[in-house]
């Protein structure tokens, strides 16, 4: 007896029929296409006969569609250079220039002084100290002290910072962005040491014994920094 499965069935005359009719209708799809990718070729050597072959970013490369846009059009004008914006047209940028005039006189002259360790008394030679004597006095017993931690600051008030206030004058004036993370970097360092010396101040031992005159000098060195921070949003912020 034989034992061997039956061989596999011929399909039906439905499924052959069907199949058929995938079968030329795929043939169908690639002539098609075949024709589609021609007349896409063809147009393409039109507008480009002597790179239509090329990739783009080789015609590109090597001149095809130079002095064309990307479809074979007129060339397209290059980026025009931004404008400074004068001052004149900036009227809001006159406060950090006359703060920041400010800040430059007072480091060179005031802060120089407690750097440099002159004692702070009323009957000083030097102006500046008995100008600092004065603000003291009645209203900030720890300058009159003098500690390290105060000294250090002070110092890089006058030496570190007053030259770039002069520096940060000269860019809002002539609109220069080159300012802009410098600017930045200051905003950081000032927010920083402001909040460490106002900290230092209310909750030493020997806090401001006039707390609005304390704040009129120093609140301004906080202010003005956060102000710039903010003006300095822009990647561009003269142009």
């Amino acid at each position: 007896m034989d034992r061997r499965l039956p061989g596999p069935r011929p399909p039906a005359r439905g499924l052959r029929r069907r199949r058929d009719r995938l079968r030329a209708r795929a043939a169908r799809l690639r002539l098609r296409q075949a024709r589609l990718r021609r007349r896409l070729s063809g147009r393409r050597a039109a507008h480009h006969p002597e790179g239509a072959r090329l990739p783009l970013y080789h015609r590109e490369r090597h001149g095809h569609l130079r002095g064309r846009g990307l479809h074979g059009g007129a060339a397209g004008k290059a980026p025009a250079e931004r404008r400074v914006i004068p001052l004149g047209e900036r009227p809001r940028d006159w406060l950090f220039v006359i703060a920041f005039s400010f800040f430059a006189f007072s480091s060179a002259f005031s802060d120089a002084v407690v750097a440099r360790g002159v004692p702070l008394a009323p009957d000083s030679p030097s102006f500046w100290a008995r100008a600092n004597w004065w603000y003291a006095s009645g209203t900030d017993p720890v300058l009159l002290q003098a500690p390290i931690g105060l000294k250090v600051q002070v110092a890089i008030s006058a030496f570190v910072f007053g030259p770039f206030y002069l520096l940060l004058v000269y860019a809002f004036v002539a609109g220069r962005d080159w300012i802009r993370m410098p600017a930045i970097v200051y905003v950081s360092a000032m927010t920083y040491g402001m909040v460490l010396l106002f900290g230092a101040e209310f909750l030493g031992d020997l806090p401001p014994t006039n707390v609005p005159k304390f704040l009129a000098f120093n609140l301004p060195y906080l202010v003005v920094p956060l102000l710039l921070g903010y003006r300095m949003r822009s990647p561009r912020p003269f142009s």
